[in-house]
């Protein structure tokens, strides 16, 4: 065999097997590009999945107020009556205990979270007890308007809007709190993933550009 011959031949076999490494490279390179863009896509979804989320606690803490402003609104006009002996108080007293009603109907939110369960038992407990107070007294207020005054200040009475009230705030710290905390998780987790992805797309970058480099350079006969 002549050595123009066999040179020849080891030029072919060096192209040939440069030609299948080079085609392997950028098929990873390749690959790597379409794992980078599922991640950026998983992020954005979680993106989205997290500012709904945060949508939601906000509408969470926006009905706690709505029911504790409404609640006094309640308390007020029975006070307000007690006061004045205006019938338009009552009028006033039947227009916020309709908000009141609508508000704490619309807390299903707040049951769907786990770490609520028990703050909302002790909340459902805490507005029966005050509901029945407030209707026990418009009954005095019916029958002793005198006596209604004196009934409204009684310790017992004003100990049963605290509990209400207390029971509305620690439920409104613990879905701010909550709320934090997922923020917190999501932007940790946009950074991770955001950088896992641009990671791999510099990767795939390597790998397309020494597949190309042997593509250009790496069959050349010597």
């Amino acid at each position: 065999m002549s050595a123009t011959f066999k040179v020849a031949i080891e030029n072919f076999a060096r192209r040939g097997a440069s030609g299948v490494l080079t085609t392997q490279l950028l098929s990873v390179a390749a690959m790597l590009v379409i794992a980078a863009g599922v991640m950026f896509g998983i992020n954005l979804i979680d993106l989205r999945h997290d500012f709904d989320a945060n949508r939601a606690s906000s509408r969470i803490v926006e009905q706690l107020d709505d029911v504790e402003k409404y609640l006094m609104g309640v308390d007020l006009t029975v006070r307000g009556y007690a006061l004045s002996g205006n019938d338009v108080f009552l009028d006033y007293r039947r227009l916020e205990m309709h908000k009141l009603m609508n508000a704490y109907s619309g807390l299903p939110l707040v049951a769907a979270v786990p770490q609520h369960q028990q703050s909302l038992e002790r909340l459902r407990k805490a507005m029966r007890v005050r509901l029945n107070t407030l209707a026990e007294l418009m009954r005095i207020a019916y029958s002793d308007r005198a006596a209604l005054g004196q009934a409204i200040i009684d310790p017992d009475v004003r100990s049963t809007m605290r509990e209400a009230r207390a029971a509305i705030s620690s439920m409104r710290s613990m879905e701010i709190a909550r709320r934090d905390t997922m923020a917190t998780e999501a932007l940790d987790r946009a950074r991770r993933n955001t950088l896992l992805a641009g990671a791999i797309l510099a990767l795939s970058f390597a790998f397309a550009l020494v597949g190309l480099s042997l593509s250009l350079f790496g069959g050349r006969d010597q």
